[in-house]
């Protein structure tokens, strides 16, 4: 090959080259950076594991909150899901700070004139506290519940609502303000 010919290819390599480094280079920035808000106001993941005091199970919830627990989403609101620790087989978590769903325990209960959210085909009461909101499955036969910190905006707990009605069964006697009108 001539030196001609050398530089012609070296040319040619460098200008397929560059433009494929630069949007490798783009790629990565955009993939390290695609959930960070401007001024930095997103904390950083957590790797650690969040610690879940476990409720006594019985064991007709036993299947049905480990049959949840594998069908949540590996993200809620954007947030990656985190190791659990204490509870591994009844609870998920999700994100710094955690949003934490639990499976078991007491049925939920609240005021006759409480507010009740039908989202998804499922209803859930909800129950405001000074750094979270807490809501409660109320139409399902094992009671799960979700701890919202307010650091997080928006109806989230739709993206629970689901998995949950797929995985734990109907009650039998839903609160009436839960019935779904029929046609």
């Amino acid at each position: 090959m001539s030196d001609p010919d050398r530089r012609a290819a070296a040319r040619t390599a460098t200008l397929v080259a560059v433009p494929v480094a630069l949007a490798v280079a783009a790629g990565a920035f955009w993939y390290v950076n695609r959930d960070s808000e401007p001024g930095g106001s997103r904390p950083a993941p957590v790797a650690g594991p969040v610690t879940v005091s476990p409720s006594p199970l019985a064991p007709a919830e036993t299947e049905p909150c480990a049959k949840l627990v594998g069908r949540l989403p590996d993200t809620v609101a954007g947030q990656p899901r985190r190791w659990v620790s204490g509870a591994s087989g009844q609870a998920a978590a999700y994100g710094e700070p955690a949003i934490v769903l639990t499976c078991g325990g007491p049925a939920a209960t609240f005021p006759p004139t409480g507010m009740l959210w039908p989202l998804n085909g499922m209803c859930w009461y909800g129950e405001s506290k000074a750094e979270s909101t807490v809501f409660a499955s109320v139409d399902r036969a094992v009671t799960v519940r979700v701890t919202v910190p307010r650091f997080y905006e928006g109806q989230l707990i739709a993206e629970f609502s689901a998995p949950v009605a797929t995985a734990i069964p109907a009650a039998a006697n839903p609160p009436a303000a839960c019935a779904v009108p029929t046609k």
